[in-house]
């Protein structure tokens, strides 16, 4: 399994998020792509972390700091499955 950057780890136990970063990084590493970076937006970066998986600054993946929801291309997933889907891999 690839290594998170350490800016996206250290935001994520900050913010008591860390497990979604996990199944986001299980999830990507099933599908051969890892966690490149990312950016909390919204007032005072708690609403929104931002991931880009793809590699080319994108922002494939959205975690919703409030609801602990996850978001890949614009699909909310909660599943291998779902996210494989999202992301264009089934």
């Amino acid at each position: 399994m690839t290594t998170i950057p350490s800016n996206i780890k250290e935001f994520a136990k900050r913010r008591g998020i860390m497990p979604l970063v996990n199944k986001v990084n299980r999830w990507a590493n099933d599908i051969g792509k890892r966690i490149y970076g990312g950016t909390a937006i919204g007032k005072y970066y708690n609403y929104t972390l931002v991931l880009d998986v793809s590699g080319y600054q994108s922002s494939d993946v959205y975690i919703n700091l409030a609801n602990k929801t996850i978001e890949a291309n614009n699909i909310k997933v909660k599943t291998l499955a779902e996210f494989k889907k999202a992301m264009g891999y089934e």
